[in-house]
């Protein structure tokens, strides 16, 4: 019972706050909720025993039963705090008085409620204590330190070895004649098909073959049309779309040009209708004078026969024999010592593990996950051994050994990590999840939650959610998606058979239920839901009361709202995703609506397209945590009654060109830890944010601000950012600036002591900033430069380089005019960037690698990208590896075409 255990610790804490922050309406009710937070620790307690119940199931259930009811209570009591303390800010500001009958009425219910509360969860205590034993223990914190460069040591695309199917598929390719050749690969979950469908995409002798490559992940839940979008998009078609599949193959047909050659890869297919899928063949068999290939992945070879596959082009990848499983296993459990076992003891205890993973990479990759959890400890390492032997001991298929390894390493997650996961489970298969949106939901709900002391540089909330997605990524539960161009995480995944096990494991918690095809169906005990379709306040909603997010997963989709109903049944959500919807109605609607969701956490409305004005009504949303605004291209004012959020942490206004600048007040926001989307302009505009007002804002500890022709700084702004103590990230933005004399001014700005990332994007001065070098910035560890007019080499801190060495993990530098000097700019970089991990450059003009083959030093080798690229040009060169000799660092390299944006 994952989500109740770290439900409830969630509310201690959050008690324990508002109880330290003496809140009036808090204190209004102190007994009752000292009472809750000691009861919620008792229970708590007992949760430790649940394990001793596995085999006797009608204690099970009566546990469960109790629990459910349990989950129910807290979730109430989470409500009435957030009631109270929002009451308390209503009163501030005037909305209601001490002796106002509705006043009277709120602490006449609320204290009766949670005496109501306080004895149900006595109650279910005493049921508890008839079959558990208590187990308490101080809690033991968990370490705070935070790595912004967050993916694990080792490359999850890279530390399986399938050469040998991929030279295999590769020779059928390049020798093939047929005008459309048919490759099935075939095996069961897990078995590592997508891997090799990757590198077979990416191969350099596969992209030369070929001119155009399409790559369609299939799942269960596939539909024709949806996959035909996806086919034309990557074809090039930039249109409206009809919803009609004999429109969509007309565009097929009028896309494919007959003197190109075409290699199209259908991943993970389950069914297919053959009449469709027979028009997609025979329009790449008869439409091109050159050879094509169809690559399809499946579990089921009777799929892909059906599909019209040849046995002889079918491949089978093989299972890993003893010595492939063992370097895999040590490649993830062994990542924080470069993959080195460091005892025969733990190579003992790690080969018995193997031989229940049957050769199977997944299951292989979630073990090595969990043992590296576990450290270099025989005693840890045998309690796992063990673990999964009563897992597997009745299992006869390769599948439940998998699924065994899986359920494994998510029972060996903290409660708060297995909490995070299940949230996966409302996206659909093969979904690419925006991690930075994943972290705000967190965030919003309480998943995440970490009290910072004003005097201490703890980490924020953000880091804190960041640093829990990357624990389950080097748990191998979680995958990155996408490149991984700097070390950062920006987009994430879950393999299928994971998906499956989260959806078991929503079912048996009671969070929610699915179909057969795992499409998620609402209920009355849903708390978390995700919709691919347009929103209609009809059923979806209505049926599910307890929500507490609500995520939008299809772009452009129309919204309709209903204010009686969303008072009625929306109103204990924390969560609103409708990022990218179409607004057909006007911003003041909508934000009435939103403006009943009272105990809303985390809006995200970016991208949002017909939203011109955040109107005075924002204000009511006074619980509000995390307000996403980034990419709404029509948004052009925002009502200063912003400024009376006292609650925001996050405000983000990035992309949005034309808002001008932010209201006046932003000082007041003294809780504000990212802030994008500041427009600095004149002195004299007297409504406008300025410069000065940010030094209040002292848990700052990220700030994008863009320069613009009308900016002004004063002299008694230029030591703002020195104030800002905890500030980690520095944005620049000058692109709408064409005074370079503001652009030099900018160098004079006071640095931030402890900054770690700094971004200069189109900076207009020939110099760098005089700050911007190692003494000064001793922690910074990632520096982009964009479109800038100086020369690395030129900058006047070149000169403290051999004296002082950067701290530098990324250097990222785009669209410098470097000219023929990468190979000395190289050789600095070696005298003074000994700890660079990764290198990015998108050049302004097509070069070749010859200024890096002339180093003696450099070796160049091709990597496979970290997955399938969908491009519109050529790639130049894919991925690859910097590696210098002795004991230089190994870093990463990206060159592509300045002309190809969005490959990165």
């Amino acid at each position: 019972m994952a989500a109740i255990d770290a439900m409830i610790g969630t509310l201690g804490q959050k008690l324990f706050e508002a109880l330290s922050e003496q809140t009036r309406f808090i204190l209004d009710f102190r007994t009752e909720f000292v009472d809750l937070k000691i009861e919620l620790e008792f229970v708590k307690a007992y949760l430790i025993d649940m394990d001793s119940l596995k085999n006797v199931s009608n204690k099970v259930e009566t546990v469960k039963r109790s629990l459910k009811e349990m989950r129910d209570i807290v979730l109430e009591a989470d409500d009435i705090l957030i009631d109270c303390i929002l009451r308390d800010e209503y009163k501030k500001k005037g909305f209601c008085s001490s002796f106002s009958l509705s006043n009277l009425k709120f602490l006449y219910d609320t204290g009766r409620k949670l005496k109501d509360i306080n004895l149900r969860i006595k109650k279910i205590k005493n049921i508890l204590e008839t079959y558990l034993n208590p187990q308490l223990s101080s809690s033991i914190k968990g370490d705070n330190s935070y790595t912004r460069f967050s993916s694990p040591n080792f490359d999850p695309y890279e530390i399986i070895e399938r050469e040998g199917s991929v030279e295999v598929i590769k020779d059928w390719i390049l020798k093939s004649q047929d005008e459309l050749l048919h490759v099935g690969i075939v095996g069961m979950g897990g078995l590592g098909k997508t891997m090799i469908a990757k590198k077979i995409f990416n191969d350099k002798n596969v992209n030369d073959r070929f001119d155009k490559k399409i790559w369609v992940s299939v799942s269960q839940d596939f539909t024709e049309e949806r996959i035909m979008k996806n086919m034309l998009e990557q074809l090039g078609y930039q249109g409206s779309f009809l919803d009609d599949l004999s429109w969509m193959m007309r565009k097929f047909n009028e896309l494919i040009v007959k003197d190109k050659s075409y290699l199209l890869i259908m991943d993970d297919v389950w069914t297919v209708k053959f009449e469709w899928w027979n028009e997609i063949c025979s329009c790449l068999k008869q439409s091109s004078d050159r050879n094509n290939c169809v690559i399809i992945t499946s579990r089921n070879e009777r799929v892909i026969v059906s599909m019209g596959h040849d046995s002889s082009h079918i491949h089978w990848p093989p299972f890993l024999d003893e010595n492939q499983s063992w370097s895999l296993l040590c490649k993830v459990a062994f990542a924080p010592n470069k993959g080195e076992c460091p005892s025969d003891q733990l190579k003992q205890i790690g080969m018995e593990i193997l031989q229940k993973c049957k050769g199977l990479p997944l299951a292989i990759k979630a073990i090595g996950g969990l043992l590296a959890s576990k450290g270099f400890y025989p005693i840890e390492w045998e309690n796992v051994n063990n673990n999964f032997h009563e897992l597997t001991m009745e299992k006869d298929n390769e599948t439940s050994f998998v699924v065994a390894s899986l359920q494994l390493s998510y029972n060996h997650l903290p409660s708060h990590l297995r909490q995070c996961l299940l949230c996966f489970s409302i996206y659909p298969e093969d979904y690419v999840i925006n991690a930075e949106k994943l972290v705000h939901w967190w965030v919003g709900e309480g998943l995440v939650h970490n009290s910072i002391n004003r005097d201490s540089f703890g980490i924020s909330v953000t880091e804190l959610g960041f640093k829990y997605l990357s624990e389950l990524i080097s748990r191998c539960l979680v995958e990155v998606a996408g490149p991984d161009m700097d070390g950062k995480i920006y987009n994430c995944r879950v393999h299928d058979m994971v998906r499956d096990l989260l959806i078991m494991s929503v079912k048996y918690e009671g969070l929610g239920n699915f179909d057969e095809k795992g499409k998620q169906k609402p209920t009355a005990d849903t708390l978390w839901l995700g919709l691919s379709s347009e929103i209609a306040e009809g059923k979806s909603l209505t049926t599910s009361p307890k929500l507490r997010a609500l995520v939008l997963m299809k772009s452009g989709s129309k919204l309709h709202f209903d204010k009686k109903v969303t008072t009625r049944y929306l109103n204990s959500i924390r969560v609103l995703d409708l990022s990218k919807i179409e607004l057909d109605t006007s911003q003041e609607d909508l934000f009435d609506w939103l403006s009943c969701l009272k105990r809303l956490a985390c809006l995200n409305l970016s991208g949002v397209t017909g939203l011109k004005e955040l109107p005075s009504s924002v204000e009511k949303l006074l619980n509000l945590q995390i307000l996403v605004l980034n990419g709404c291209t029509s948004l052009s004012k925002v009502h200063p009654s912003i400024t009376n959020l006292k609650r925001l942490i996050i405000l983000d206004l990035g992309s949005c060109p034309l808002l001008k600048s932010l209201p006046q007040g932003i000082e007041k926001l003294v809780r504000l830890q990212e802030l994008s989307g500041l427009r600095l302009v004149k002195q004299d505009d007297n409504k406008s944010c300025k410069l000065i007002e940010l030094g209040k804002l002292m848990d700052l500890r990220v700030l994008r601000i863009n320069i613009c022709s009308e900016t002004e700084i004063s002299q008694n702004e230029l030591e703002v950012l020195s104030q800002l103590k905890k500030l980690k990230v520095l944005s620049i933005d000058t692109e709408d600036c064409t005074d370079h004399e503001i652009s030099e001014a900018l160098g004079w700005l006071s640095h931030p002591q402890f900054l770690e990332e700094l971004y200069l994007k189109v900076y207009g001065s020939r110099f760098m900033p005089v700050w911007v070098n190692p003494v000064q910035l001793p922690r910074l560890r990632y520096l982009h430069l964009e479109t800038a007019q100086f020369h690395l080499f030129e900058m006047e801190a070149i000169s403290n380089w051999k004296q002082t060495r950067w701290n530098l993990e990324v250097l990222s530098f785009t669209l410098l005019e470097m000219k023929n000097k990468l190979v000395f700019f190289t050789d600095k970089m070696r005298e003074t960037m000994h700890s660079l991990r990764y290198l990015v450059y998108k050049p302004v003009f097509s070069m070749k690698m010859e200024p890096f083959s002339s180093c003696p030093w450099y070796r160049f080798s091709m990597v496979n990208p970290s997955r399938p690229m969908m491009t519109s040009g050529k790639l130049i060169s894919t991925m690859g590896k910097i590696s210098f000799q002795d004991d230089f660092p190994v870093f990463r390299f990206r060159l592509v075409q300045p002309w190809y944006p969005n490959v990165y």
